[in-house]
């Protein structure tokens, strides 16, 4: 399936007909028998359709919902993908999957709604970042993480190199592909948009290359549209400023990856982003530890379930903290603003109409703007703590 945004997220969360059933199962690791992938998915769907029936789901009922998921299980391109976790998602008339850079556990999960906790981590600091890769011989967009790259399909209609671009340059009008008209070139700023000594020649070669990245910026804000995450520049020197003038996306980093990029492997570009972008990442995580710390001692900071599950749905919590791996089932009554909590057994299975109220913190969070950092260690050494806005 496509790369999974925060935009997909957002809409996996909304409320839909149950049962719902998200399946996760973590990257096979370097070495592992070719067939363990098939082996440990075809029990991840037994284990899930168990959980259906034991909700009281005819056999037949329960195996149609997973119909899809079970086409899969036969297909040997769908269990080759390194390095990349599985998380998969299925309700009456609902199916969707994604491989997803992240270290997700072994999980079966049969509730009200999707359990995305796993999925959080996409969103901050371990993190997702965006690569572009400037020349004017081509242009590539970037996905990564601390463990790998890989490439962003920008749309076919846009003009990749710079010659692609002037050789419609005097008919944009007949472009396959669009041209952004709520920022468009004026005759002044043909004139004047660049200082400094240079010819004419010199000058119109920026205009052309700037008016290039204008539509080039329309079909890598298609890609990115939504994100938080870091956009790191890389190319020749001259080429990055002009990109970041064309450019609306507001989490460009200043700092930059200079150089024609054109031959470099992606492995050598990702660690070269990823000492870039890191301590953005630990910036961002450090500074929210800060103001809980700061709220926590004012007794502002809030640390229990079902404080937070009210502070969430009213759109209070700012950031939150999750630890990683921990689970609590129960149900949330919005109109009543309880929560009732309990810790499964060994071997248990939540109980019909229950969720991991953990999950619904994070996932109420992240749809009324919030951030989410899952961690190991979580302030306070509970399973949760809020930084709240008011």
């Amino acid at each position: 399936m496509d790369r999974l945004d925060r935009e997909h997220l957002i809409a996996l969360a909304g409320e839909r007909e149950g049962p719902c059933v998200s399946i996760y199962q973590p990257a096979d690791p370097p070495g592992r028998e070719a067939l363990a992938g098939p082996i440990r998915f075809k029990n991840l769907l037994d284990e899930a359709e168990d959980r259906l029936v034991a909700r009281g789901m005819k056999r037949p009922d329960a195996h149609e919902l997973l119909r899809e998921a079970w086409a899969l299980h036969g297909d040997a391109g769908f269990h080759r993908a390194p390095g990349l976790s599985l998380a998969l998602f299925a309700a009456p008339g609902f199916f969707e999957y994604y491989r997803v850079p992240v270290d997700a556990p072994e999980l079966v999960a049969v509730s009200e709604r999707f359990h995305l906790a796993p999925l959080f981590p996409l969103l901050t600091g371990d993190g997702r970042f965006f690569v572009l890769a400037l020349s004017q011989n081509q242009v590539k967009l970037f996905e990564g993480d601390r463990h790998a790259l890989r490439e962003v399909e920008l749309d076919a209609k846009v003009a990749k190199s710079l010659a692609e671009w002037k050789k419609y340059d005097e008919d944009v009008e007949s472009l396959q592909f669009h041209t952004r008209t709520d920022n468009p070139i004026s005759a002044g700023e043909r004139s004047g948009i660049f200082y400094g000594s240079g010819s004419g020649a010199d000058k119109d070669v920026k205009d052309d290359i700037l008016q290039w990245f204008k539509q080039l910026e329309d079909a890598v804000e298609a890609k990115i549209r939504g994100e938080r995450s870091p956009l790191v520049l890389a190319g020749v020197e001259y080429l990055l400023p002009l990109y970041r003038q064309a450019s609306g996306y507001g989490r460009i980093l200043d700092e930059v990856i200079t150089g024609n990029q054109e031959n470099t492997p992606p492995a050598e570009l990702r660690k070269r982003a990823w000492e870039l972008v890191e301590p953005h990442f630990a910036d961002e995580e450090r500074a929210a530890r800060e103001a809980y710390a700061i709220q926590a001692g004012r007794g502002t900071g809030i640390n229990r379930l079902g404080e937070v599950l009210r502070a969430a749905h009213d759109g209070r919590v700012d950031t939150l903290f999750v630890k990683l791996g921990a689970q609590r089932w129960g149900a949330y009554d919005a109109v009543k603003r309880k929560a009732a909590d309990r810790a499964l057994a060994a071997g248990e299975d939540p109980r019909p109409g229950e969720r991991d109220l953990l999950d619904l913190a994070a996932t109420q969070t992240l749809l009324m703007g919030g951030t989410v950092f899952v961690v190991d260690d979580v302030p306070g050494g509970g399973e949760l703590a809020a930084v709240v806005r008011y």
